[in-house]
């Protein structure tokens, strides 16, 4: 619901020319727009009716029909959204719109479905596993039929490299996935693996492989855990670096290599 609305916020303003690089301050104009008309939309009282959005000790987000998905993400949204428009704390049920909020978040892909949440027509459709754990698209972005994968395990990177530019995000270390390749069982039979990505390299590791990986990694960790002791105590004697003598190292570096060209040039 909350995505239709954004689109015919978005169909309203279909006339307009928008300048080929939108400055910041029209960004935020557009977006309070169409904010705006999304509030009006909300706190319509035919849409809340319609939509079960207006406060009740009864409501909760199935009975708006729509799946209760990774309510953190969408409850966190919800509660920014009431919190920083507190006039509307009062007309507008906190979870019926974590729940317009899940279903958006699930309708653009940051959320993902799984193929029993589709539905068993979705299923059937794309020879999806049972118990439904495929998360995939399957639309032709993500792979046709016969190609399964569910939902992702991941370890973001510490921090960014030197040299990132400002609005960069942190990047992916390690992730997991399971996948299932499943076309034409009767003739290529199933196979069933995990799936490690680090970098650029994709490691495809069957159930032992896959024990000896989480095997390796559980040794890692206390080892990690040491070597995090050893950097405290060593780290003890760290200190800053000094300013004025930092620009006098490399002032005294410009100062040598201008006297070597000019004996140089003298020769």
């Amino acid at each position: 619901m909350i995505a239709d609305a954004a689109s015919d916020a978005a169909n309203d303003n279909s006339a307009a020319v928008a300048p080929a690089t939108p400055s910041v301050e029209q960004f935020n104009e557009s977006a309070s727009q169409q904010i705006g008309k999304l509030v009006t939309i909300l706190t319509d009282p035919a849409y809340t009716a319609k939509s079960n959005l207006g406060r009740s000790d009864q409501a909760a987000p199935e009975a708006c029909g729509m799946p209760h998905l990774n309510t953190v993400t969408a409850e966190r949204i919800a509660a920014e959204t009431l919190a920083n428009l507190p006039q509307l704390a009062a007309r507008i049920n906190a979870d019926g719109l974590s729940a317009i909020v899940s279903k958006a978040l699930q309708e653009t892909g940051i959320i993902p479905i799984t193929a029993a949440e589709r539905g068993p027509e979705w299923m059937a459709l794309y020879g999806c596993p049972a118990p439904g754990w495929c998360v995939m698209v399957h639309d032709g972005k993500d792979g046709a039929p016969g190609w399964h994968q569910g939902p992702e395990a991941r370890v973001m990177a510490p921090e960014l490299p030197d040299g990132s530019p400002a609005d960069a995000s942190l990047e992916i270390a390690l992730s997991a996935r399971v996948t299932q390749l499943n076309e034409d069982a009767e003739a290529f039979g199933i196979k069933s693996e995990l799936w490690v990505d680090v970098n650029d390299e994709t490691y495809q590791l069957s159930l032992p492989k896959t024990d000896r990986f989480i095997a390796d990694l559980e040794r890692f960790l206390p080892q990690l855990h040491a070597l995090r002791d050893q950097l405290a105590e060593i780290g003890k004697d760290d200190q800053p670096e000094n300013p004025a003598l930092v620009a006098l190292w490399h002032a005294e570096r410009r100062a040598r290599a201008q006297r070597i060209a000019a004996e140089e040039r003298g020769q």
